[in-house]
């Protein structure tokens, strides 16, 4: 973006650092004419878009619940075609507020907007929802055959069709028939076993000639041996060790999953999928991560922080698409971990670095610091005022008492402090401040 030079006549309302369009990431810039987007490595304009060819702005939000921007162009000479941006997750809700101050600079320049969906509450789509119409009405398949009638005795009858109801009777009678034939088999079979050969000895003969008694043959069932079965061995997954120096996050889902984490203005884009560890070089300080599965399985996503190979905390989800949010301060690395003693701090507040400057006596007044450029809006009881500037500047609003709210971010990566003021006739009433790159300080406060 710093190859734009607006002329004397054109002036810059509105930057939005990050935005995606096509899956590129794109700086855009609202001037009082025109938008225009330019890439963000290069800084090459790539879109120059006047405000007067745009038919129509729609704002919506995506399946990820990031905010959209969906513009419809109908150029002078060409085809009608249309952009769609995608306003990217910031801290502090950043992303939104610039696709309503997006929406409010185009309204304002005769270009229809509409707002279909609102980014700030619209959670992710149910399971319902997210069915297709084809998943909806799917037509069913045919029936499978009917599987025949079996039995004990299934080879006298056929699935193909049911017999008389006169005839139904005949197999019960063919069974119990079949049935008697075998048990007068078995006890043949058993009595013959019995009377074996014998020798031909004269004690043998004589005891032959004497009448013997009938012995009735004993049917001995077959034994039934039950055999224990082992259950099959249990998978158990490895275990795997935290690393013992230093501060580190362990993220682990079987799908994609994306995110980041900052911790003292240092930023770490994720984007991975299993079991994977980040390291953190830093030491005293609040560890922000913000991961976020990529799709829509109940899978867990779980999120723990170490330090010294201890857990400090951390925070799992299943639910579809599902978000794990950390906050958490963090103390000197443990595990051994050499940490140079910290310098001795001069300043004992970030507002000792402020310039002295000459307070306004009377009156309301809004003070924003900061060495790069900054830009955000602010509102008092009804009132509000774009803010695009850079070093130390006050801003007054003609109200003697009520709410002043709004936001202010930074433009650029550096670790230098964004700082805000209220004052009161000449007192000061509230301040703020942040350090972190891309940062953004927000304000409520009553005057």
């Amino acid at each position: 973006m710093d190859k734009l030079n607006p002329g004397s006549e054109e002036s810059i309302l509105k930057r939005l650092p990050r935005i995606i369009v096509s899956g590129v990431r794109y700086e855009a810039a609202l001037t009082s004419r025109r938008m225009i987007l330019a890439e963000r490595e290069t800084g090459n304009i790539i879109e120059d878009i006047p405000y007067s060819a745009i038919t129509l702005a729609v704002s919506g939000i995506n399946s990820i619940r990031e905010p959209t921007l969906l513009l419809s162009i109908s150029p002078p000479a060409g085809e009608p075609r249309s952009i769609e941006l995608i306003f990217v997750y910031q801290p502090g809700g950043m992303n939104v507020q610039n696709l309503e101050s997006c929406m409010d600079i185009l309204q304002d320049h005769q270009v229809t907007v509409q707002k279909t969906k609102s980014p700030d509450i619209t959670g992710p789509m149910t399971r319902i929802q997210a069915l297709t119409p084809g998943m909806q009405g799917e037509e069913r398949g045919q029936d499978r055959p009917a599987v025949p009638e079996m039995g004990l005795f299934s080879t006298f009858r056929s699935g193909r069709g049911l017999p008389p109801e006169g005839s139904r009777k005949t197999p019960y009678l063919i069974a119990i028939a079949v049935i008697v034939i075998i048990i007068a088999v078995i006890a043949a079979g058993a009595f013959l076993a019995g009377r074996g050969p014998a020798e031909n000895s004269p004690q043998d003969h004589q005891r032959s000639l004497e009448p013997t008694p009938a012995s009735t043959p004993e049917i001995t069932l077959p034994i039934t041996t039950a055999i224990p079965v082992s259950p099959a061995p249990i998978e158990t997954p490895l275990e795997v060790a935290v690393p013992a120096n230093g501060i580190w996050v362990r993220i682990s889902y079987p799908g994609n999953y994306t995110g980041t984490l900052e911790a003292q203005g240092l930023g770490i884009e994720v984007n991975s999928s299993g079991t994977q560890f980040y390291q953190l070089p830093v030491h005293d300080t609040t560890v922000h991560c913000f991961i976020e599965k990529g799709d829509g399985s109940a899978g867990k996503l779980e999120v723990e922080i170490f330090n010294g190979g201890a857990l400090v905390t951390g925070g799992e989800t299943t639910k579809p698409y599902g978000v794990v949010e950390l906050h958490t301060p963090v103390g000197p690395a443990g595990g051994g971990a050499v940490i140079p003693a910290p310098s001795p701090v001069i300043q004992a507040t970030p507002y000792a670095s402020l310039p002295e400057v000459s307070i306004p006596p009377s009156g309301v007044w809004v003070r924003v610091f900061y060495p790069g450029n900054f830009v955000g809006s602010i509102r008092a009881n009804g009132q509000l005022r774009e803010i695009n500037s850079t070093g130390d500047q006050f801003f007054q609003f003609p109200i003697t008492g009520g709410i002043i709210e709004g936001s202010v971010g930074k433009q650029d990566g550096s670790a230098d402090n964004l700082i805000l003021e209220v004052y009161r006739n000449g007192a000061v009433v509230t301040q703020s401040f942040t350090s972190t790159p891309f940062g953004v300080v927000d304000i409520h406060t009553g005057v």
